[in-house]
C-alpha cells in the first residue's frame, strides 16, 4: 500500500460505508487529535490528478452541463467530485499542519 493510501485507511473506518459524503467529510474536519507529520503533510500537498484524469473530469463537467451524461458517466464523474473533495479537505489539512509547524506548503 503506498504511503497516501495507508495514510486516507487510518482515517477510514468500515462503518461509514452506508453514511452520506457530508457525513463522512464533515468527520473528517473533527480530526483534532490526528497528528500528520511534516512529511506526509507534503506527500498529500503532491497529490493530483494525472493529465488523463483532468481531461475526463473536464469532458464528464461538459457534458454535465449540457445534460449529455450517460448514467455511468454520471456516476463516474460523481466519483471524482467526491475524492476531489476529500482531497481538498486533506490538503487542508495538511496545510494548516504546516503552518502550525512554521513550515510552508
Amino acid at each position: 500500500m503506498c504511503g497516501f493510501t495507508s495514510l486516507i485507511m487510518t482515517w477510514y473506518n468500515a462503518g461509514m460505508i452506508q453514511q452520506s459524503d457530508s457525513e463522512i467529510l464533515s468527520r473528517l474536519l473533527e480530526l483534532e487529535g490526528t497528528r500528520l507529520s511534516p512529511e506526509k503533510a507534503q506527500m498529500v500537498l503532491s497529490v493530483a490528478l494525472s493529465p488523463e484524469d483532468v481531461e475526463r473530469l473536464e469532458e464528464l463537467g461538459e457534458r454535465s452541463n449540457e445534460g449529455t451524461l450517460t448514467e455511468a458517466e454520471r456516476e463516474q464523474y460523481a466519483s471524482y467530485v467526491r475524492v476531489l473533495d476529500l482531497l481538498a479537505i486533506l490538503q487542508a489539512r495538511a496545510r494548516i499542519t504546516l503552518k502550525k509547524l512554521g513550515k510552508t506548503a
